[in-house]
Order: structure tokens, then C-alpha cells, then sequence
């Protein structure tokens, strides 16, 4: 898969229909501190067998789950091969992203939805450590700032 250029990504935000940001900021503003907390779940053995043990996994809130599908629906979570663009020293534990490009903000919002579906538990590690509600603050500051207007 090729990489999406800076240009796409912005343009990709700036294609989303503004429903769909209306819509990603209401379910934002609704998560609240209760929205964001999560719960592993399984590990244990399965009730109905002594030695088959279900694989554990993180169970959200139903308002985290329309966040990440408004990131999907504005398009802030975009197809590029974020598995090659990202590595640790690339804003580790955030630093930098305060005046990261918007481009890079949809990237490592790309790297921590996609990157919990290989390793499950990576999206309540970037909740919990606050990155994700970083990434989504800066989202915010863009769109907030006129982001969806073309520069001339």
C-alpha cells in the first residue's frame, strides 16, 4: 500500500461531510472521564470446558466506540502503511505532538486505532497514558481553528 502523502490526509478531513464531525464531537464531548475507562476481559477458563481459556481482551464503553468510528467517518484514522511510518522514537510518549503537523496527528491516531486490532490492550495503553486524548485535542484545536477551509 502506497503511503498517504500530507496533502491526501488533510484533504481526507477536510472531504468528511460535516455530519460526520458534528457527530464525532457530540460522542467526544459525551464520553466524559466514565466513557473512557475500560475493563479486560476473559483470560479465565471457559465455564463449559476445564482447559480451553478464552483470550483476554479490553471491553469499552459504548460512547469510546462511536468516538472511534467518528475518527473513522472524518477520516482522521486513514489507510497508509502506518505499520512502517511508525516507530518507538516517533513522538514517544507524545512529545512533539503539541506542534506535530495535522497530518502526523491523523497518522498516530491511525497507529493507535489500527495498532489495538494486532495487539490488543494498545488502545487502553494510549487512554490510559493520556496520548489518545492528546490526539484528539489536537484534532480538535484544527478543526476548531478553521482546519476544514483550503488554504490559498
Amino acid at each position: 500500500m502506497a503511503d498517504a502523502d500530507d496533502v491526501e490526509l488533510v484533504e481526507g478531513l477536510r472531504g468528511a461531510p460535516a455530519t460526520a464531525w458534528k457527530t464525532l464531537w457530540e460522542a467526544v464531548d459525551a464520553l466524559g472521564a466514565a466513557g473512557l475507562e475500560s475493563t479486560w476481559r476473559g483470560g479465565e477458563p471457559l465455564p463449559e470446558t476445564q482447559n480451553i481459556i478464552e483470550m483476554p481482551w479490553v471491553e469499552y464503553s459504548v460512547e469510546f466506540g462511536r468516538v472511534i468510528v467518528g475518527l473513522y467517518d472524518v477520516k482522521a484514522v486513514a489507510p497508509f502503511d502506518w505499520m512502517d511510518w511508525y516507530d518507538e522514537s516517533r513522538y514517544p510518549n507524545g512529545e512533539g505532538l503539541d506542534a506535530a503537523p495535522i497530518d502526523d496527528i491523523v497518522r498516530m491516531l491511525t497507529v493507535v486505532v489500527r495498532s489495538d486490532r494486532f495487539s490488543e490492550g494498545s488502545l487502553k495503553a494510549a487512554v490510559d497514558s493520556g496520548l489518545f486524548g492528546l490526539l484528539l485535542s489536537r484534532l480538535r484545536e484544527w478543526y476548531d481553528a478553521g482546519g476544514l477551509t483550503p488554504r490559498r
